[in-house]
């Protein structure tokens, strides 16, 4: 309806209405107002239409022709509501698509990183291994050099002993 001019609410009231708009076919070049009512129903809305032609309402037996280039109207309009709505409705899928698609990716991502840990932590542990190897060498090194050094001080301490005895 806004294609054909301002839609404004009625103070009060629960209609709307397009003022003062031009559909050829319905009211030919004379400009009229469409009042509309919309009801939300169990599965969706009902709209009822009221065309103002100015001297009265649109109605099958006093405007026949003009009657049936409005329900055509209706149905053309309807038409564009359902379009509308299923392109909204596609919108939210594509929405949740690309949620879908940003939580799978930010899995990947947290997959990767945990095999990332995992592969570190592997070569932590294998050069761990390895250093352990080489403090146990380094120690039976240090046993020897400590033995060595025990062997040292005593053959000094027998040394000053025996200089003390003589």
């Amino acid at each position: 309806m806004k294609s054909y001019g301002k839609v404004t609410r009625i103070k009060s009231a629960k209609e709307t209405v397009a003022a003062d708009v031009q559909v050829i076919d319905i009211g030919g070049v004379n400009r009229l107002d469409i009042y509309n009512l919309i009801e939300e129903t169990g599965d969706g809305a009902k709209m009822t239409v009221w065309f103002d032609l100015g001297p009265g309402f649109l109605s099958s037996q006093a405007n026949p022709k003009e009657y049936v280039a409005a329900v055509s109207f209706m149905k053309e309009f309807a038409s564009k509501v359902k379009v509308d709505m299923i392109a909204l409705e596609l919108e939210e899928q594509n929405k949740l698509l690309d949620k879908a698609e940003n939580n799978m990716t930010k899995l990947q991502r947290e997959n990767e990183n945990l095999h990332k840990i995992i592969e570190d932590s592997k070569k932590r542990i294998a050069q761990a291994e390895e250093d352990i190897k080489k403090n146990l060498n380094d120690q039976e090194t240090a046993q020897k050099v400590l033995e060595s050094q025990k062997d040292a001080v005593q053959a000094v301490q027998k040394k000053l002993d025996d200089c003390k005895k003589e």
